[in-house]
């Protein structure tokens, strides 16, 4: 009866051996995987395009995509949403027209991979669900509305070497500049960027996040969307973020608004004429704002294509010797929800 239970006890130790053995693998792996050199040349940034039934807008944006420099391998994603209404010929056509157009895109910088959804799933969604986890450390989310300075890709490297974006509470860049709601006042110190600053307000016309926030932000979404709940904040913080819930815009600004707001994140945002750095607005991304789910009808307003051209090398010969730590947004410390008072704290 003894000999049983020695081998009983024996294989209990091989299996202990073997668990404990996987433990330190993974926390090997884990180790290494922490530690990955990300700046390498081929895992840098990936580019998703999103785009449903709006087929010249996405030409326009792949052809500026096509043009732009780059010096390292970029990756690109081209999301389809199916259309609403099944019944509507004409948008039929043109859903089919950005596929064949996407289809169609030679993309010579990185690989180019094209996934066109069977049903409707949204805008909102459409941003939520680009591919979760990849080896790159940033993403570019652009709409097909958008169109792209040739310049773009190298501006933002130029950024990310002098650690513009190191700062653990910054989410990533936005490629238009300015904001628009908040409309944060920068000091023009000395001490700090005078093109640089940064902003808690959403980026919704060319983001670039930090790929790792990207999963802790959406990671966040999907959890509070599996509570059922929707990303209200105190109305003196609002601006229209509340409004879109309420009339039930499919956009994720409000998702992002009260994420920055709740975790203290913000985004590092430039101009170039706000500290009168040049005399006029450069911009790396230029958004037609066409009719869709942001605007109900087609805005003409900044959407000069010519801010998008300009001379990148002189630009960057005066910025090498130009302080690009960025500017604080001042009083943001008001507007983060962990340091808002308990009693104010029910959303």
């Amino acid at each position: 009866m003894k000999n049983p239970i020695r081998v009983s006890l024996r294989r209990s130790y091989i299996v202990v051996a073997v668990c404990t053995s996987l433990l330190l693998f993974y926390a090997i792996l884990k180790s290494t995987e922490d530690d990955v050199h990300w700046e390498t040349e081929n895992n840098i940034l990936l580019i998703v395009v999103l785009t449903m039934n709006r087929p010249e807008s996405l030409s326009r944006l792949l052809t500026s995509l096509a043009n732009v420099h780059t010096s390292f391998v970029v990756d690109m994603h081209i999301e389809i949403d199916f259309i609403k209404d099944i019944r509507n010929q004409a948008e039929i056509d043109a859903n089919s027209r950005c596929r064949k157009i996407a289809a169609d895109f030679s993309w010579t910088s990185g690989k180019k991979t094209v996934r066109r959804r069977l049903k409707n799933v949204g805008l909102s969604l459409s941003w939520f669900e680009i591919p979760f986890s990849t080896n790159h450390q940033f993403v570019s989310i652009l709409e097909d509305d958008m169109e792209l300075s040739q310049n773009f890709f190298e501006f933002f490297i130029f950024l990310f070497q002098r650690g513009a974006l190191d700062d653990s509470d910054v989410t990533g860049f936005c490629t238009h500049p300015g904001d628009w709601d908040i409309n944060v006042h920068t000091q023009c110190a000395e001490e700090y960027s005078p093109i640089l600053y940064l902003s808690p307000e959403p980026c919704n016309w060319g983001p670039i996040w930090k790929y790792r926030e990207w999963e802790k932000f959406t990671s966040w979404v999907f959890l509070m969307k599996s509570r059922g709940e929707l990303p209200f904040v105190p109305d003196h913080v609002a601006f229209e973020y509340n409004d879109f819930l309420m009339l039930g815009k499919d956009v994720q600004s409000s998702w992002v608004w009260r994420y920055n707001f709740e975790f203290g994140k913000t985004q590092v945002r430039y101009s170039f004429e706000r500290c009168s750095f040049l005399v006029k607005e450069l911009f790396l991304a230029l958004n037609h704002k066409e009719r869709g789910e942001h605007f109900a009808m087609e805005k003409e307003f900044l959407t000069d294509t010519m801010s998008l051209k300009f001379h990148l090398a002189s630009l960057l010969h005066i910025l090498r010797n130009t302080k690009l730590d960025p500017q604080p947004a001042p009083n943001y410390n008001l507007l983060s929800y962990r340091n808002y008072p308990r009693t104010l704290r029910r959303l």
